[in-house]
């Protein structure tokens, strides 16, 4: 049995109007109704706190079966990141994670026999639109006699199974379904970040272990100091790090190929964009739609251009000088000496 689990995440400023937010809290609660709801998120109101606020909150959940399983602190001494459940008998534990990419602890819910929750397969079957050709899909869907076969039913029903079925015939001859396995071994990710060295990740584990201890000891400005000092040098240390690493790529790197390809791999040049190649190609009143064929048609094409206008030119004499233009250029540029200095300083600042 599939269960399905829906999640939302809300976020409430602290400077929002509170009695706003409660309202359309209330209001989003009663009118959903789904049997495993989560709402979750940077709420901003400390369910630790004895207050009329709280009290309200709280009240709102209470009444539709929500209960927040997060009852630690999530930022110093308050709990103000909820994970509300309406299925708390079925969760297996929750709690905090202590990192120091932010400035709240991460939240965590485990829902116990978690395959029971979400339909985790091996493989499925996907419709692949990639190469449909739109304009033959079209031209099959207006052959079909849709007077026959669609409005000569004689109900509602029979007509649209007629109609499904001769859709979907269609959709599975130009965009058939493909097998799709969910467990396809993932590639290795290469190192994107060659710089960051082995005693950079010690100096960065160490700042965020002296931020964990900051976050047990929040009246400690001792520890807050040495938490800021060690950020700040792992910071310096980074900039260091990436700078020499360039630099030495540069200078140890003759291949002009290699240096561009690092140059536009950091400028997000590398991103495929795919290509805009034609579906189909009318070629001596002959319609291509194979890209093989295609890519022969535009071949030939070409190749023989110089051919077919060369055939045009009956006289032997003609004299290309004639039809040389006698206006002079308004504009003048000319090409000039960079040093190399001035290379390295426009790749330092990239």
């Amino acid at each position: 049995m599939t269960i399905s689990v829906y999640p939302v995440n809300v976020f409430m400023q602290p400077s929002a109007d509170i009695g706003a937010f409660l309202s359309d809290l209330e209001q989003y609660i009663s009118s959903s109704n789904f049997p495993h709801h989560v709402i979750l998120g940077d709420i901003n109101i400390d369910t630790l706190k004895s207050d009329p606020v709280n009290t309200s909150y709280l009240n709102i959940l209470s009444c539709s079966h929500f209960m927040n399983s997060i009852q630690i602190p999530t930022r110093y001494n308050f709990c103000l990141d909820h994970i509300n459940v309406n299925f708390y008998d079925k969760f297996l534990t929750s709690g905090t994670i202590t990192t120091s990419i932010a400035d709240h602890l991460l939240t965590f819910i485990k829902i116990e026999n978690l395959t029971n929750y979400f339909n985790i397969t091996k493989s499925t079957n996907i419709r692949n639109y990639k190469k449909i050709n739109e304009e033959l899909f079209l031209k099959d869907l207006s052959k079909v006699d849709w007077n026959s076969e669609v409005y000569a039913k004689n109900d509602v029903n029979s007509r649209y199974d007629s109609f499904f079925k001769i859709f979907m015939d269609l959709c599975n001859k130009h965009a058939p379904l493909v097998k799709f396995s969910t467990n396809c071994p993932r590639k290795l990710k290469t190192n994107k970040r060659p710089w960051i060295s082995v005693e950079l990740i010690k100096l960065m584990n160490k700042r965020d272990y002296v931020y964990r201890q900051s976050l047990n000891s929040p009246l400690n400005l001792k520890l807050k100091f040495k938490h800021k000092t060690l950020n700040n040098l792992v910071t310096k240390n980074l900039r260091r790090s990436k700078t020499s690493y360039f630099e030495s790529f540069f200078e140890n790197t003759s291949d002009s190929s290699k240096c561009w390809k690092v140059i536009n791999e950091h400028l997000g040049k590398n991103r495929s964009k795919g290509l805009n190649a034609p579906k189909s190609l009318t070629s001596e009143n002959i319609t291509l739609t194979e890209d093989k064929d295609i890519a022969n048609s535009f071949n030939k094409y070409f190749t023989s251009m110089g051919t077919t206008l060369s055939k045009k030119f009956t006289d032997d004499n003609f004299d290309f000088t004639a039809r040389k233009s006698d206006k002079k250029l308004d504009e003048q540029f000319s090409f000039t000496n960079i040093e190399s200095t001035v290379i390295e300083s426009l790749l330092k600042d990239m």
